[in-house]
C-alpha cells in the first residue's frame, strides 16, 4: 500500500462528503460487487485525461483495490 496515497485520500475524504459517501459504498459492496465495479470504472476511464478525471481514477483504483477502502475508512474514523 502505497502510504503517500493513503495519507492523500484520507485528507480528500475528511474534506468532501462526496467522497466519504463513496467510500462508505464500496464499504458496502462485497468482492463480486467491487469486481464488476472496478471494471465499469476502467471502461468510463478509457480516454479520459483531464486532470480531474486522472485523480478520480487514481482515488477509484487505490479504494476498490486490496483493503486499501478499509484503510482509509479506519485512518478517517468512518470504521
Amino acid at each position: 500500500m502505497n502510504q503517500d496515497l493513503l495519507n492523500e485520500i484520507s485528507v480528500a475524504c475528511k474534506e468532501d462528503k462526496r467522497l466519504r459517501d463513496i467510500l462508505r459504498r464500496v464499504l458496502s459492496m462485497n468482492e463480486k460487487d467491487i469486481q464488476v465495479f472496478k471494471k465499469k470504472m476502467s471502461i468510463y476511464f478509457i480516454g479520459k485525461e483531464t486532470q480531474e478525471d486522472l485523480e478520480a481514477k487514481r482515488f477509484f483504483s487505490f479504494i476498490l483495490n486490496d483493503s486499501n477502502a478499509q484503510a482509509v475508512a479506519q485512518k478517517i474514523g468512518i470504521i
